[in-house]
């Protein structure tokens, strides 16, 4: 398979398992934040990994591998895929984005499902279980948030979510809340903002996405499985997400999986570009 319309073809339910597979990961997810201790490990780049990451990781694999055997998954915490040769078309995971806001107990962290298409995402769910809501792309080419996800049919609440125009006093601007730097913030004062917030992991182009925010910038290191499910759902919203040096779209699939700096927008009009750029 080498096009969405081909995968759709032969996928037609491929929306639904996506959204199901985040939701039953953040359940075990939930079931470790519950604990009152939380074991924690640290990776070669001296991030934090926790059982609940592994844990996530296997669920996502084990459900998405049996509903779709030929399509490739690479996972934050199933490295070795990185390091082979990437399909066409492929999924993208991150099982536990914000894993230091896990730690920290904040509720600011997700399960990031996306689907990478020659190079760009097409598909995406961004779950976030302590608040039990689900942003999604849908087969209709929008992008919707759930409440109330894990819940039943007559429980849910699902409505479209729509990016904004800026405002006429300015544009409301999203940081990190883990990751800020003073090269982000001299470079978020050049749109001079109304007011700047902070949030945890994907929950940023969320906000984008569903009209409480303008932009996001990241000047910092940053891998695709970061972001490509909530770029994903920010494009069905009617943003996109920029790399700064070109102001071209964030494409997937590139070497190493590194991200350049870029920016999470509503409108992509008013893009100031920079010469920085990390590789």
């Amino acid at each position: 398979m080498k096009t969405l319309e081909e995968l759709l073809f032969k996928y037609p339910n491929i929306f639904q398992v996506i959204q199901d597979a985040a939701i039953s990961a953040g359940k075990d997810i939930m079931d470790i934040y519950a604990k009152e201790h939380v074991v924690t490990d640290w990776k070669a780049d001296n991030s934090p990994l926790t059982q609940a990451d592994l844990r996530a990781h296997d669920v996502i694999s084990q459900i998405l591998c049996s509903n779709f055997p030929d399509v490739q998954l690479v996972s934050e915490e199933g490295e070795a895929a990185v390091e082979g040769t990437l399909d066409d078309v492929f999924f993208l995971v991150d099982p536990l984005d914000g894993t230091k806001e896990f730690i920290k107990r904040t509720g600011e962290f997700t399960v990031n499902i996306g689907l990478v298409v020659q190079g760009m995402t097409k598909i995406g769910a961004v779950y976030l279980p302590a608040q039990d809501t689900l942003y999604a792309t849908t087969q209709h080419g929008t992008a919707v948030v759930i409440s109330a996800a894990s819940k039943g049919a007559d429980e849910r609440k699902s409505k479209q979510v729509l990016v904004r125009s800026l405002p006429a006093d300015g544009p409301t601007v999203v940081m990190s809340a883990s990751h800020s730097s003073n090269e982000t913030r001299d470079y978020c004062a050049l749109y001079n903002p109304a007011t700047t917030i902070s949030a945890g992991s994907s929950l940023k182009f969320c906000k984008i996405a569903e009209g409480e925010a303008d932009y996001y910038p990241r000047l910092g290191r940053t891998m695709e499985w970061d972001t490509a499910a909530a770029h994903a759902v920010l494009k069905a919203a009617g943003g996109n997400v920029l790399t700064l040096k070109d102001a071209e779209e964030l494409k997937y699939g590139k070497p190493g999986l590194d991200n350049s700096y870029f920016i999470a927008a509503a409108d992509i009009n008013n893009i100031i570009k920079s010469e920085i750029d990390w590789r």
